[in-house]
């Protein structure tokens, strides 16, 4: 802004009859840096002085005082300011020297609601790279929102849910040792699953034993869910430690769990807006019109999907925290799924909820 503010009062010296804001709100930013930090337009000035707007442009430079920029050149009807850049570093280290604390404030956000989906590992895994690379940089997008007064709602969505979960409980049964668990529980939860997978190429009934235990679960059994509660608090608690390293807190660690028990409703509004349709079994949402794939919902078997539990968490969060703006910090190979949900939830009338911003990592 002190950029724009010295430019707007460069021109006001030889543009009298226009007011500062006048000058701001006409600066632009060039596409191409090649042109400029900014560039002032002509166009308007055409009809008062009764130019062309080239020739006023030329004119106005003939006048201008360009002390203090690294150069000022005319490209047709715009005037382009090139700013002095060791000067623009110099000022800008001042600014953060005198008052490091406050620097880069702007109430842009006026207090409002942001919830924000990042790093969301899944329990009784490691925490892989790519979770920690948007645990630090989600983290980074929240720092600079509290810079702008809006509120993050910061939200871990653990990955705690699935028939991934049924297959753990299964091998744990099988070849569990508490002891070795305690010893290195991630690693080891990690191996029994590694082995069950492997081993299901063989003994098919592994994955039918996992779909069991998974419906379990889903239905309440008492030692389903003791495993499933001790699994997510042991993975928590090394999360835990990589989240204190880092200086990261998070508001919610409600994951897909939380949300499973909530996805009758979505169900039910896709029936009642007529778009949730029969496919093969399955029950699906057309997105033909967006030109992506159709929404998965329900399964041939009847469970329903990742993407149903997303949509859950979604109108969850907007009853929830009445947020602007959802923020998702995410792999670039999750664009098209991030375009299904916001697509599933315009085509729902959910118009409060669709905006979804999706920072994609490559």
């Amino acid at each position: 802004m002190d950029e724009q503010l010295q430019i707007a009062q460069t021109l006001q010296a030889v543009l009298p009859d226009l007011t500062i804001d006048d000058i701001l709100n006409k600066l632009e930013r060039p596409k191409d840096s090649e042109h400029g930090d900014f560039a002032f337009p002509t166009f308007f000035l055409a009809k008062t002085l009764r130019k062309a707007p080239q020739m006023i442009a030329g004119d106005l430079i003939a006048q201008l005082d360009t002390t203090g920029y690294q150069k000022v050149e005319q490209a047709g009807p715009y005037i382009n300011f090139y700013m002095d850049q060791g000067q623009v570093g110099a000022n800008i280290l001042t600014e953060i020297l005198q008052d490091p604390a406050n620097y880069g404030r702007r109430n842009l956000g006026h207090n409002a609601h942001v919830t924000m989906d990042y790093s969301s590992p899944n329990i009784a895994k490691p925490m892989g790279m790519g979770h920690l690379r948007s645990t630090m940089i989600g983290e980074a997008i929240a720092r600079i929102l509290e810079k702008e007064y809006y509120q993050p709602v910061r939200i871990d969505y653990l990955g705690d849910w699935g028939t991934q979960f049924g297959k753990m409980m299964a091998a744990y049964k099988m070849w569990g040792d508490d002891d070795e668990i305690a010893k290195d529980p991630i690693n080891t939860l990690l191996s029994y699953y590694v082995r069950i997978s492997k081993e299901a190429e063989d003994h098919p009934e592994y994955d039918d034993l996992g779909r069991e235990w998974f419906a379990k679960l889903e239905n309440g059994d008492e030692e389903a869910r003791r495993l499933w509660k001790w699994f997510r608090e042991i993975s928590l608690e090394r999360f835990q430690r990589v989240y204190d390293m880092l200086g990261v807190d998070f508001d919610s660690y409600s994951g897909e769990a939380f949300m499973a028990p909530k996805m009758d409703e979505p169900i039910q509004l896709l029936k009642n807006k007529g778009i949730l349709k029969p496919s093969q079994g399955a029950q699906i949402v057309d997105l033909d019109k967006y030109d992506l794939p159709p929404l998965l919902i329900i399964k041939s078997n009847g469970t329903t999907t990742y993407i149903t539990r997303d949509i859950a968490a979604a109108l969850y969060r907007k009853r929830m925290y009445g947020h602007v703006k959802s923020l998702y910090v995410v792999g670039a190979e999750q664009e098209s799924y991030f375009k299904q949900l916001r697509a599933g939830l315009k085509e729902m009338g959910f118009t409060g909820t669709t905006k979804l911003n999706i920072f994609l990592l490559g």
